[in-house]
């Protein structure tokens, strides 16, 4: 079953204190830790010398990219602290590439070149501040390891170059508000991709850590939080982000970006102790999470009226489906429309999906040709909102004794739902959807059954509870809330309003930020508000009570 929740690049967790120059005290030897949840792919397309390389297919075929390198690099090295041994051969061998493939701009500055055309009008040739910077922060670990200082002159001049204006070549220009960015793709319109200035900034902070006597590198780094903070909400259309500011309408981030987004912004947030960083970490967290089962928040309340985030139960993903088309015999559903049938759902492709033609109930049946002994059933969404409310899952033995239903618990985490039941031998079984919300049938992308372990209760990283509608008489409110055990940085409030209910339906979260543990003040700017109170869990003792809207 594919894994979109993999990524190989999750930009790390990091700690500074303030960000004007007086105040900015950055650990030596700091390392984003977020890269340390990355993989390392020992079985991946290498050349001779053990470089990673990219098959794009067509015209473009196989191809060095210095962004992917430099991520196995990161990840490989990370899978070797946690011991894994192969891992330490592929991350040395990235480091190879990435000290012998550079190109010399000048004295005190290498680049590495793509050497193939790519979108944004880049002719082959151009270079990457993402590539740059991710470099940099994979030869620094390079140098935390082997202690071999020969690549600290390499060091700074990646970084040298990283820097330079793209008026003379290099990767660094500016926003519409006139604050630096650091290009992945350095267009003759600035693209302004949001993750890849990110990433490069992750690389700057490592080097002035190892380099803190690099004033105009320190000055830099303070000048990219600043541009962060005037530029991010550019980015968020009220319910998402965009990948880039590069024409309009501004490209969607997918749901991998989407997820990398509010992570990076948590980095951020560790990066500088700036609540805005956290608010908008936790913003666009709900965004991302909190839809279908739980799109009125995850929060429940207890006897005391205190709301909090209940345990739950990991996705659970197998790594082999029990069920192949070669494993069945024969299989049925409701009939589909044509070309989204049964088959799509074990094609492992999420944009393929089984859609039936008719109304509910929808099922869909499979005949195996050997039992399985099975206890989950993994669902993909194809699309977050068409989801199914009730679901029967219903099974047979090879003794024939009939069909049994089989109880379950379920955990949902965006596009996957996770029914887990109790060992059971399958011959043949079904699903049978008799509520779907927002269509009147079945629509899912992948489907798979799998064995594995129950795994341990976690607490999810974050709570949060969106209000009814409210509506405001008085021409300026404050909104509080009493916590326990939640840090005044982590907990925010965010508002939509308009002049009718309905409106209010459609309407994007405004850009704004409110502490519901402080005093504060809001102008009444619509009839009708609905607030979405968003906090990071601390421990399982985080909870909240007695929200209000007070008038002023």
């Amino acid at each position: 079953m594919k894994k979109i929740f993999h990524l190989l690049v999750f930009f790390s967790l990091l700690w500074l204190s303030g960000c004007n120059q007086q105040s900015l005290q950055i650990p030596q030897h700091a390392l984003v830790t977020q890269y340390e949840t990355a993989g390392c792919n020992t079985l991946g397309l290498f050349d001779s010398e053990g470089a990673v390389m990219v098959d794009y297919g067509g015209e473009l075929g196989l191809q060095y990219n210095p962004v992917t390198i430099s991520q196995y690099a990161l990840g490989c090295y990370h899978q070797h602290l946690q011991g894994c041994s192969e891992c330490r051969t592929v991350f040395l061998n990235q480091i190879k590439y990435l000290r012998t493939k550079y190109k010399t701009i000048s004295e005190d500055m290498v680049g590495y070149p793509f050497d193939f055309a790519w979108s944004y009008g880049l002719e082959p040739g151009w270079y990457s501040g993402m590539a740059q910077g991710q470099a940099i922060s994979a030869l620094i670990r390079y140098y935390y390891l082997t202690d071999d200082k020969t690549i600290l002159p390499l060091v700074k001049k990646t970084k040298n170059f990283m820097v330079l204006p793209t008026s003379q070549g290099g990767p660094l220009t500016h926003t519409p508000e006139g604050h630096v960015w650091i290009e992945e793709f350095p267009s003759a319109k600035p693209s302004l991709v949001l993750n890849g200035f990110i990433s490069a900034v992750f690389g700057l902070y490592e080097y002035i850590s190892l380099f803190p006597e690099d004033s105009q590198a320190i000055k830099l780094y303070q000048e990219c939080i600043e541009s962060l903070k005037a530029s991010i909400s550019s980015y968020d259309n009220g319910s998402w982000t965009y990948l880039d500011l590069h024409d309009s309408p501004y490209p969607q981030a997918n749901h991998e970006y989407m997820m990398a987004h509010y992570i990076q912004t948590r980095t951020l947030y560790n990066m500088t102790k700036d609540p805005f960083f956290r608010h908008v970490e936790l913003r666009w967290q709900s965004f991302f999470h909190d839809v279908n089962i739980y799109s009125q928040g995850n929060n429940l309340k207890d006897a005391q009226d205190y709301f909090y985030t209940p345990l739950i139960r990991p996705i659970y993903l197998p790594s082999k489906n029990l069920i192949r088309l070669e494993d069945i015999n024969n299989y049925a559903s409701t009939p589909p429309i044509p070309g989204y049938d049964v088959p799509t759902l074990l094609d492992n492709k999420i944009s393929t999906y089984f859609g039936p033609i008719t109304e509910l109930p929808s099922y869909v049946g499979f005949n195996l040709k050997q039992s399985v002994l099975a206890n989950t059933l993994p669902l993909t969404l194809f699309n977050v909102e068409l989801y199914p409310e009730k679901l029967l899952i219903l099974a047979k033995s090879e003794d024939d004794q009939g069909w049994q239903e089989l109880p379950y618990t379920l955990t949902a985490k965006r596009q996957y739902f996770s029914y887990r039941f109790a060992d059971t031998q399958i011959k043949e079984f079904a699903i049978v959807c008799q509520i779907c919300r927002e269509q009147e049938r079945l629509v899912i992308s992948e489907l798979a059954l799998g064995y594995g372990p129950e795994g341990n209760l976690v607490l999810p990283e974050y709570g949060s509870f969106l209000s009814e509608v409210m509506e405001i008489t008085s021409p300026k409110f404050e909104v509080r809330v009493d916590t326990f055990d939640i840090e005044s940085d982590d907990v925010v409030v965010i508002y939509r309003y308009a002049d009718s209910i309905e409106a209010l339906a459609q309407q994007g979260w405004e850009f704004d930020f409110i502490n519901p543990t402080q005093a504060n003040s809001l102008e009444a700017q619509g009839k009708y508000y609905q607030f979405k109170i968003i906090y990071k869990n601390k421990n399982e003792n985080s909870k909240w009570t007695n929200f209000r809207i007070l008038p002023r």
